[in-house]
């Protein structure tokens, strides 16, 4: 019982919620649209960014990376919902499977979404797992973000934001980014797509 109510119908109630707010937001979309009809993307957003871009990009068949803790599994139910497709691992639990299994998927041609900075943080420190699959496979990085006229910032490692009911949100697509340099250094392509993400932003 404690189970059904945790990894079913929490994640229902949840759905539900985060559909009915994105429903209430007055939305904008700034930047490429074109860029999301693209197959085998790479999609990245901040941890604390999720929302409303989950619900956005809901109903594309991307490919989600959550992690294999036991609020991963609820939040993997609660995405199934939103119609994304699963992949379980980390930087800490599974994350070599999982660049496999990614990396399987961008090549079927399905766009994969990232928090890199997830799911443990620190905050806004770009982790290498996105950076990795563009480089193998030469597939675009998009960056995207959001901004809120109204959000409660929760106190979590990544002041996790949630824009309040009817606020205005600009959703924003930014230009594509892909990796040129070195598998043994990314640490370039790191610091740009850190300071990409946080430019949306501003």
């Amino acid at each position: 019982m404690k189970k059904f109510l945790k990894f079913k119908l929490l994640p229902f109630l949840i759905f539900i919620i985060l559909k009915l707010l994105y429903l209430s937001y007055r939305k904008k979309i700034k930047g490429e649209v074109e860029l999301l009809k693209e197959k085998g993307n790479v999609l990245v957003f901040w941890h604390s960014k999720m929302l409303p871009i989950i619900p956005f990009l809901g109903k594309r068949k991307i490919v989600a990376l959550v992690s294999m803790s036991e609020d991963g599994e609820l939040i993997s139910n609660v995405l199934k919902r939103f119609g994304y497709i699963m992949v379980r691992g980390s930087s800490s639990r599974g994350g070599a499977k999982a660049v496999v299994k990614l990396l399987k998927k961008l090549k079927e041609g399905k766009s994969v979404a990232i928090t890199p900075d997830g799911p443990r943080g620190p905050s806004r420190n770009f982790q290498k797992g996105a950076l990795i699959l563009s480089f193998k496979t030469g597939k675009k990085i998009i960056p995207l973000s959001y901004k809120s006229s109204k959000s409660y910032f929760f106190n979590s490692w990544d002041r996790f934001e949630l824009p309040l009911p009817f606020s205005k949100i600009e959703i924003i697509i930014g230009k594509p980014y892909i990796v040129k340099n070195s598998e043994d250094d990314f640490s370039e392509d790191k610091i740009n797509m850190e300071k990409i993400l946080n430019a949306l932003e501003k």
